[in-house]
């Protein structure tokens, strides 16, 4: 198997996460879900909860042309920031640091900031493992960037916003409000099976 593929490939787990009839059990009122592809034509799902929107998809190599001893495939999420200046980026790190990494913050080609998470897969990782490791990723992210929007909201004047993805209206339903806390419970938890 060549780990390092450089041409486009059909996903080995994505769509199968996502997939209804494989298992993902989310509501979709509750999270609803965008298939998008990615300028190299890669599918990529952004599940919003609340105001969060949380863009997942396959990285199949380092992508910065390093070559490693370590298989480059991953199932990578992030949540994307934007109108946001950074003044004290020791403060990210800080947190970076007390979340032990997970989520990882930084900074996109834009230089807004970003919560990342990502962990390694292979074409024949179990695809409801890969679904529950990836939901407890989707509700730390939640989470954490829900923490941080607060933050930056009662510290500054100008109100950040986070990208609306494709086919919605982004303008938070705030009759869900209610629920959001216990989609995100739902997502934290399915590693142990209660999500």
């Amino acid at each position: 198997m060549d780990w390092n593929v450089t041409k486009r490939v059909d996903p080995w787990l994505i769509d199968r996460i996502f997939d209804r009839a494989l298992g993902w059990a989310v509501p979709a009122d509750a999270a609803p879900v965008v298939r998008g592809l990615a300028p190299d034509g890669n599918p990529t799902y952004t599940v919003t909860v609340g105001e969060i929107n949380v863009i997942v998809w396959e990285i199949r190599d380092g992508g910065d042309g390093d070559v490693r001893d370590a298989p480059a495939g991953r199932l990578a999420a992030r949540v994307e920031f934007l109108g946001i200046t950074i003044r004290d980026p020791a403060a990210l790190l800080t947190d970076g640091d007390r979340w032990t990494g997970l989520p990882s913050c930084g900074l996109n080609a834009a230089g807004q900031p970003t919560l990342n998470t990502a962990f390694p897969i292979s074409p024949s990782f179990p695809v409801d493992l890969a679904r529950r490791q990836l939901m407890v990723c989707i509700g730390t992210l939640v989470m954490q960037a829900q923490l941080l929007l607060d933050t930056w909201r009662r510290n500054s004047g100008a109100p950040p916003r986070i990208p609306v993805p494709a086919r919605t209206t982004g303008v938070p339903d705030r009759s869900r409000a209610t629920g959001i806390t216990a989609v995100v419970g739902a997502f934290l938890g399915a590693l142990a099976g209660s999500g």
